[in-house]
């Protein structure tokens, strides 16, 4: 926690807790306890860890891992995670 109040600006309240995995709505800290997440986000949508999401990432990292802005760049990850987010609310809403 020191490393990040040091490097990360103080524009909000952070709780004190340091996570190390997430699976669905779960997460867990370095003690080995876990936590319901309940607030606004992609993982809240999909969850943690969801497959689909990994493998479109993985996917777009096996290709290119960063790209300046000064290019244009294919926006297939966007499209897919769009896609699979989208299904999520859909399934979530009805």
């Amino acid at each position: 926690m020191a490393l990040a109040d040091e490097n990360i600006m103080n524009t909000y309240k952070r709780f004190p807790i340091v996570l190390v995995k997430g699976s669905g709505i779960k997460v867990w800290d370095v003690n080995g306890k876990n936590i319901l997440i309940l607030s606004p986000g992609l993982p809240f949508v999909t969850g943690h860890s969801h497959p689909q999401v990994i493998a479109t990432v993985k996917e777009q990292l096996e290709n290119l891992t960063h790209v300046s802005n000064l290019y244009i760049q294919s926006r297939r990850l966007i499209g897919k995670l769009l896609v699979i987010i989208l299904l999520r609310i859909k399934c979530f809403l009805q």
